[in-house]
C-alpha cells in the first residue's frame, strides 16, 4: 500500500531532466565525492557508454561534437520497467557510487547542473538508452553547411540541434532493498 509520500513502484524514486552540454562528443555521469580509482575509457560510436570507478562514473558519446543533448536521469529502488518509447541504443553497466549525489555534466569542463540526483552509496546497475542520434547529427550538419554558406563563423547562439539527441540514464541497486 502506498500513501501520498510513497510513489508507486512504476515511478522512479528520484528523477531530474534537462539539457546537458556536450564537449568533444562527450558528457559524463559524475560522482564528485568519489576517490579517483579507475578512469573510464573514452567512448566511441561503437562503444557509446563506458564506465570507470571514481568521479567519472560513466562517459557518454554523443553524435554532436559540441552542443547539448536532452537527458533524463532516474534513480529506481528496483529494476526499472521498460520505457514507453522505442530506443535506438541500450547499454547496461554496473557502477559503484560513493554519493551523496551524482550529476550529468559536460565531458571536459564539468559544465551544467540541471541533472543532479541524491543517491546513497551503493553498487548500481546503470542502464543508458539513446534515441534520435541520426536526427541530431543531420540537424547539426545542415546547420554547419548553412553557416559555412553564409560565410559566418558558426556560433553556439544559433544551434538548432540542441536537445534533439535524447538520453535516458537509469540506476537501481544491484542488491534488493532489505526491509
Amino acid at each position: 500500500m502506498t500513501d501520498a509520500r510513497t510513489p508507486p513502484a512504476s515511478w522512479p524514486r528520484a528523477a531530474a531532466s534537462g539539457l546537458v552540454e556536450v564537449e568533444r562528443h562527450l558528457f559524463r555521469l559524475s560522482d564528485p565525492e568519489a576517490p579517483a580509482l579507475r578512469q573510464a575509457p573514452l567512448p566511441s560510436e561503437e562503444s557509446p557508454v563506458t564506465t570507470g570507478a571514481g568521479p567519472d562514473l560513466a562517459l557518454f558519446h554523443s553524435v554532436l561534437e559540441d552542443g547539448a543533448v536532452h537527458a533524463d536521469l532516474e534513480l529506481w529502488e528496483h529494476p526499472a520497467p521498460a520505457p514507453p518509447h522505442p530506443w535506438d541504443l541500450t547499454v547496461v553497466h554496473e557502477v559503484e557510487i560513493a554519493g551523496p549525489h551524482i550529476a550529468l555534466v559536460s565531458g571536459t569542463s564539468s559544465l551544467g547542473a540541471d541533472c543532479v540526483l541524491p543517491v546513497p552509496a551503493d553498487t548500481y546497475v546503470l542502464e543508458a538508452r539513446c534515441r534520435d542520434r541520426a536526427a541530431a547529427e543531420a540537424a547539426f550538419l545542415a546547420w554547419l553547411d548553412a553557416e559555412e554558406e553564409e560565410g559566418a563563423e558558426p556560433t553556439t547562439e544559433s544551434w538548432p540541434h540542441d536537445g534533439i539527441e535524447r538520453w535516458l540514464v537509469r540506476l537501481w541497486p544491484t542488491r534488493p532493498a532489505t526491509a
